[in-house]
């Protein structure tokens, strides 16, 4: 007999599910986070959920990467929101807790590190053209250096280790590492996408490795200031209670 185990198992966005109950069959058993922390197999997450209500005009734009770039990501009071949360979450936690900032462009990852700069930046590889678009913009300085596909390995193994302590990454780390040391992640992605509420945060919930550690904390912007914006945050927001996490309004 064959089972699967999956800690998303609908509405994947890559039609995973779909492939799994063709492999595996119906589900069987379906296990909810309470539960999961009950039995003692993940920890409880506490959710800082901080109010953005700044920012430019979108309501009624369709596209996706227009608003992501002038809403999100070029949005400096949003990433002032996001470093000052990141701080605060510095000083709740004390300077020895990992902590991950995560986002969704290698851009953005770079403007939040102008505002963080003892970070360090993982993300996949820049393409020449878009680098010196970049540095046109004033994100990247010339010749700084950038995450390689080596420097991405070496620094996926120093945070599993926990030797490395800070960091903001793109989503070459939303699936497929194990970081059982992280207490704090910061969602500075906006994503609506309910797989990425999973799986993000799924970097929290992990058991501990070398650190005492009794929750997770998560912290994530609620964005009002456009109605497409803010209607993301609500679903991911939805997700977390649904999830049962703690939710806690800064």
């Amino acid at each position: 007999k064959l089972f699967g185990f999956t800690a998303s198992p609908t509405g994947r966005s890559d039609g995973g599910d779909g492939f799994m109950e063709a492999l595996f069959g119906s589900t069987l058993v379906d296990v909810s986070y309470q539960e999961g922390v009950k039995h003692g197999n993940i920890v409880q997450l506490r959710v800082k959920v901080y109010k953005c209500t700044s920012g430019p005009k979108l309501d009624g734009i369709d596209d996706k990467n227009y608003v992501d770039q002038n809403g999100i990501i070029r949005n400096r009071a949003r990433n002032e929101l996001v470093a000052r949360a990141t701080r605060e979450l510095e000083t709740e936690l004390g300077p020895d807790a990992q902590i991950l900032v995560m986002v969704d462009k290698i851009e953005h990852a770079y403007i939040l590190y102008q505002m963080l700069p003892e970070y360090t930046v993982v993300t996949g590889v820049l393409p020449v053209e878009r680098r010196d678009e970049l540095i046109h913009l004033g994100v990247l300085n010339t010749g700084q250096k950038l995450c390689t596909a080596k420097d991405r390995d070496t620094h996926r193994k120093a945070f599993e280790k926990n030797e490395l302590k800070r960091v903001i990454a793109t989503r070459v780390w939303e699936k497929g590492v194990d970081f059982r040391d992280l207490q704090g992640l910061v969602r500075a992605d906006g994503l609506a996408s309910t797989i990425a509420a999973c799986q993000i945060p799924g970097r929290l919930s992990r058991l501990s490795k070398t650190v005492v550690k009794e929750q997770g904390i998560l912290v994530d912007i609620n964005d009002t200031f456009s109605n497409n914006l803010k209607g993301r945050s609500r679903r991911r927001l939805k997700y977390y209670i649904g999830n049962g996490w703690t939710i806690e309004h800064v």
